[in-house]
């Protein structure tokens, strides 16, 4: 549509007005509107600063846009500055500054890493068969809270339960120190949604190593970003036990280490240090292996049950070791599944517990696939 304007002429003047030499500079103009030579000058300044700060912010629209979901991307998830948002109607992406990046590498993944694999180096010096055997019992424990509670519960809602359930089982998972709660959900979610392709956040398609661990030093803005987040889990970003869970992992992990050390020297002498760094440190280096294989490995071999669109395998070996997770494929095939072993000879130890809630009535609306379908990786679901 075209844009018309109306002209309203000018009545009762009848010559042109008289412009003096000084007031047709620039300056003169605009002192005449009131501006003086320091107030321009100030304003310059100011909507400059305010043009490289939106640029910054600008240049990323295109790069992230894709991350966006679309009701976001007419204006809502940045603030542009004052002057310039008026005049500038598109998206601003959040810009991370390298200190800003930096500090949530570290805080977020090398200092929860780098102190577990430092604390190994006394468990030569302080070894005992009763640590040995809690380390053991954690770490099942542990591992239920990240297979059935943060993955199958949290992740992709495979089944319901009681309030106070559902966070004693997320608490486990945040002992598991594989970052927080949140996040942890979040990365699975994006990897769902991206499989193999160059937005999944550990995809080992390009290297081994990339899938396995390189991919927890690289700063992801999905991740890290509070607002990009919310479009993949608003759900739990809505429950404050949740946020608590995510903001203070390694605030538990020093309570267990507390907690065990003073057990231990209770129990009898010299065993409050082989507990608490059987129970903390060799127990999350263990788990942190294993979790790092279901991302590598059941990405790289194995056999192929279901017909997907990434490369995800059934790995008998890790499945034993991960409770259920190396069944990768199947799982890949029906996300929303609780069960991830679909023949009989797919043990999966991570779906027992659930049976067992379930025979409890402490679970229920468990989501499982049909039996009969074995050839494709769509096809209905049954509730039990």
């Amino acid at each position: 549509m075209r844009r018309t304007t109306r002209v309203t002429p000018l009545v009762g003047i009848a010559e042109k007005p008289v412009v003096s030499p000084e007031s047709a500079t620039p300056m003169g103009l605009l002192s005449g509107m009131g501006f003086s030579e320091i107030g321009f000058l100030r304003f310059a300044g100011f909507f400059a600063r305010a043009l490289l700060r939106n640029a910054r912010a600008l240049c990323l629209k295109k790069a992230l846009r894709p991350l966006l979901p679309a009701a976001r991307r007419r204006g809502k998830l940045i603030r542009m500055s004052k002057p310039f948002a008026k005049i500038v109607t598109t998206v601003a992406i959040p810009v991370a500054t390298p200190w800003q990046r930096r500090w949530w590498l570290f805080h977020k993944r090398i200092l929860p890493i780098g102190s577990t694999y430092l604390g190994l180096v006394l468990a030569p010096f302080c070894f005992s068969v009763s640590g040995v055997a809690l380390a053991v019992v954690l770490l099942y424990l542990t591992g239920l809270g990240v297979t059935v509670g943060m993955h199958r519960l949290l992740t992709h809602r495979s089944f319901s339960t009681h309030r106070w359930l559902e966070r004693t089982l997320a608490t486990l998972g945040a002992l598991a120190f594989q970052g927080g709660v949140v996040d942890w959900v979040v990365v699975h979610r994006i990897h769902h949604a991206h499989a193999d392709t160059d937005r999944d956040p550990h995809t080992p398609k390009d290297s081994f190593w990339r899938g396995h661990v390189l991919w927890l030093f690289v700063y992801d803005p999905r991740v890290a970003v509070e607002s990009l987040k919310q479009r993949y889990v608003g759900d739990l970003l809505a429950d404050p036990f949740m946020a608590f869970l995510n903001r203070w992992s390694i605030g538990l992990q020093a309570l267990l280490f507390a907690i065990l050390y003073g057990a231990g020297e209770i129990i009898g002498p010299r065993l409050g240090l082989s507990w608490a760094v059987y129970g903390v440190f060799v127990r999350v280096a263990v788990l942190h292996q294993v979790a790092f294989l279901v991302n590598s490995a059941s990405h790289t071999w194995g056999y192929v049950s279901f017909e997907t669109r990434d490369r995800s395998a059934n790995c008998w070996w890790l499945a034993l070791l991960a409770l259920g997770e190396g069944w990768h494929n199947n799982h890949h095939a029906f996300p929303r599944s609780a069960r991830f072993g679909c023949r009989w000879y797919e043990v999966d130890a991570g779906y027992l517990p659930i049976r067992l809630l379930q025979a409890l009535h402490l679970a229920w609306d468990v989501v499982v696939p049909t039996p009969v379908r074995h050839d494709r990786g769509s096809g209905p679901l049954r509730r039990g």
